[in-house]
């Protein structure tokens, strides 16, 4: 789904919404020898210095928790993200030449992280900075969680709000299929010409169109005239003055 402002670069936006909750095998690293290696999503932990980049990424979005039950769904979305999703690491240690990684951040508040224990995973969840990203793409006051991409000054989002507890590993299973669908799009952007392959639909940042009113093109009228007849009379007035 591709979506284009009226700025340069491009915009590219999904809809915050959830993709179906079928399970589904997330793609595989691919087989040597084959041609181009797909593109693999992973998980990774960043620290509060760490920026997102290189694109496309991706980052897992929480709320902060106001009571148990939401600690509790911020224990649940942090095991299935990381039971769903290879680790970067891992990614990169078997893989036999550099891989095509789209890394998909965990946002901690400490520099350094020990293990991966949930537990404290979301007790250090970085959620003044999530509280900040989520701001950005209008999200504040929804529930969650939200995995947001990345792709160049473009966002691809999935929200997760319907999604019961044990459920959430096919969230996170849809979100690895949505940022590589959008990769993929992305891809097929004309960037020479900053135009994309198909129409694009309207933004949230365009600004509505309509037909000016009879009123409006009247005035219009009236100013155009009104210009045509003072603009002999400003360049002899000009003339007399540079004498």
């Amino acid at each position: 789904m591709i979506k284009q402002s009226n700025l340069r670069p491009l915009f590219l936006v999904a809809a915050l919404v959830v993709v179906g909750c079928s399970p589904m095998p997330l793609p595989s690293a691919g087989v040597p020898g084959t041609g181009p290696t797909p593109p693999v999503v992973g998980a990774e932990i960043a620290g509060p210095g760490t920026i997102l980049q290189p694109l496309p990424t991706g980052v897992l979005l929480l709320t902060e928790p106001k009571d148990g039950k939401g600690f509790e769904r911020n224990l649940a979305v942090c095991k299935a993200f990381f039971r769903t999703l290879p680790s970067t690491a891992e990614v990169r240690a078997e893989a036999p030449v550099a891989p095509n990684l789209i890394a998909t951040r965990w946002l901690s508040s400490r520099q350094t992280v020990g293990s991966r224990d949930c537990t404290r995973l979301v007790n250090e969840y970085d959620y003044a900075r999530a509280a900040v990203l989520l701001r950005r793409i209008g999200a504040s006051n929804v529930k969650g969680p939200f995995f947001v991409g990345y792709l160049g000054n473009s966002w691809v989002a999935v929200n997760g709000s319907s999604y019961a507890d044990n459920d959430l590993d096919a969230f996170v299973g849809n979100w690895a299929r949505t940022i590589l669908k959008a990769n993929e799009d992305y891809a097929r952007l004309d960037l020479t010409g900053d135009m994309p392959a198909t129409p694009p639909r309207q933004t949230p940042f365009d600004k509505p169109v309509r037909e000016a009113s009879g009123i409006e093109l009247l005035l219009i009228g009236v100013l155009k005239t009104a210009a045509e007849l003072l603009y002999p009379i400003a360049v002899i007035t000009t003339g007399l003055a540079g004498r």
